[in-house]
């Protein structure tokens, strides 16, 4: 049997599908893992595919052992037509991308240019730091673009509101930055260094405000992926150490609902009505992280007014996996594993881990 080697993989706006990128062309699954594959055959290889909610169209980009399509174009496939609706070249390499129903942003080493979903027209370019870890986030589900980037600097993210052309440039870390992630709204962003070691939240609205510092572990790791759950109540982690971990960020035990009184967009009100309903409803109790029992002398030692995750994940396998998290509305964790992701391989795991015992 032929392999099919996996290159990358990744959820859809809304966790429900995800992507596998092959030297066969592309995977689309849902997140039920009753219902049967959606295949692309291209015969070539795709280096990163990434669905477009749950509609027929995928933004991919060629790359691997034998590209369909150069590293310098992105390519929107229709899948209905069977055929290519719209295409990018650039004189650079694509480093990532990121999509949502009315603009793509593309990054490349040091820039992100931002077009115009339905027209293609670029709308405007962004120098950013050098990016080795291809740092670039859109929120999805209101109606006003928000990107998130790597800033002028190390450890700094420059968060750009699209509507009105203003920007502002968070300081995040004293290291590199290795992964972000921006929450639905774009109000909450979540960054992990180098070090892997700290994931911090801050507010996108005001200046960066620093919100929350929760704790992976005590030793280094490679963070691989960040995400949040779609109500916000939850973020969860990987890394190269094997597990996943899942933090409360909302709600008695998190981020104040203050929040969601201030400049609220339009498009925000049904999601901060059905977050309020989660975190009111009398018939479950909303899961806390744990804290150090020293925490009392945090103003000494930080390391003990730590937040901790309420769940851990050990994802097993082999050294050089790659895992990919989200969330299946905030009833529980979901995991895409991709086995000895260094030397590539044709094997997937797909898990589902309920939040609540």
């Amino acid at each position: 049997m032929e392999s099919n080697k996996i290159n990358s993989v990744s959820f859809n706006q809304d966790h429900s599908c995800y992507c596998i990128s092959t030297d066969n062309g592309v995977e689309v699954h849902t997140i039920n893992p009753d219902d049967r594959p959606s295949k692309i055959p291209l015969d070539g290889s795709i280096m990163k595919a990434s669905m477009l909610y749950r509609t027929n169209i995928v933004a991919m980009v060629g790359g691997g052992t034998n590209p369909k399509y150069s590293s310098n174009k992105l390519i929107l496939w229709d899948d209905k037509e069977k055929e290519v609706a719209g295409e990018l070249t650039f004189g650079f390499r694509i480093r990532n991308f990121a999509i949502r129903r009315d603009i793509i942003a593309v990054q490349f080493e040091d820039k992100v240019m931002v077009f115009g979903l339905r027209d293609l027209e670029l709308l405007k370019t962004h120098k950013t730091s050098m990016n080795y870890y291809n740092i670039l986030c859109l929120n999805t589900k209101t109606s006003l673009p928000i990107i998130a980037m790597l800033g002028s600097k190390r450890g700094t993210i420059k968060i750009h509101f699209h509507q009105n052309n203003t920007e502002t440039e968070i300081e995040c870390h004293q290291a590199e930055i290795r992964a972000a992630s921006l929450n639905p709204e774009g109000t909450l962003l979540a960054t992990a260094s180098t070090k892997g070691t700290l994931i911090r939240v801050f507010n996108t609205k005001d200046g960066g405000e620093p919100l929350r510092e929760l704790r992976r572990g005590s030793e280094n790791a490679d963070i691989q992926c960040l995400a949040f759950s779609s109500l916000s109540i939850y973020l969860s982690c990987t890394s190269d150490k094997g597990t996943a971990h899942v933090f409360t960020i909302w709600g008695d035990d998190g981020i104040s609902s203050d929040l969601d009184k201030s400049r609220m967009d339009p498009a925000e009100e049904e999601i901060t009505s059905h977050r309020h309903s989660f975190l009111t409803r009398t018939d479950k109790d909303l899961q806390k992280n744990k804290h150090s029992m020293f925490k009392f002398i945090k103003k000494i030692i930080p390391f003990f007014s730590s937040e901790w995750s309420f769940k851990q994940v050990r994802l097993g396998g082999r050294k050089n996996q790659l895992t990919i998290c989200g969330f299946e509305k905030e009833e529980a964790l979901i995991l895409v594993n991709i086995q000895d992701a260094e030397k590539g391989t044709d094997e997937f795991k797909f898990r589902r881990i309920p939040l609540e015992d």
